[in-house]
Order: C-alpha cells, then sequence, then structure tokens
C-alpha cells in the first residue's frame, strides 16, 4: 500500500486504483495519520494489498518500457 503525496497525477492513479492514500507532504500529522490508519485497519490494509497484487501485472517495467520505446520510435519518425 502507499502513502504518496497528494499531486494531481498521483492522487488519480493511487485513489483511482484504490492502492493506498494521498497526503500533504508538508502536514506531518496527516502523514502519520495516514500511515496509522493503514497499519491498524487490518481490513483496509488487506485491501489495499490485493489491490497492489492486483495492478502489478499491469503496472510494470517490462509493460512501461514497450510503451517508453514506442515514445521513442515515434519521436524519430
Amino acid at each position: 500500500p502507499q502513502v504518496v503525496s497528494n499531486f494531481p497525477e498521483l492522487k488519480n492513479f493511487v485513489e483511482g486504483t484504490k492502492i493506498g492514500v494521498t497526503v500533504d507532504v508538508n502536514n506531518l500529522e496527516e502523514i502519520v495519520s495516514a500511515v496509522r490508519e493503514i497499519l491498524f485497519d487490518e481490513g483496509e490494509l488487506n485491501q489495499l494489498r490485493e489491490n497492489c497484487k492486483r495492478i502489478a501485472g499491469d503496472f510494470n517495467w517490462e509493460n512501461e518500457s514497450e510503451k517508453l520505446k514506442k515514445i521513442y520510435e515515434n519521436l524519430r519518425l
């Protein structure tokens, strides 16, 4: 499970895939609260873990590298 900065694209990805929570990185209390909430809520922790496993097959270096190669190839055209 992820606890990440609430930057717009990270927030969209993390919350959209339900693999964690986003926080204001300048707010220590918010970070601590988010970590505690995940660690001490076994149901939430297990659900986030399952969601992480579910998307791991789609979002990995092997798949992403192919996308990157295609972008580079298109730049040469």
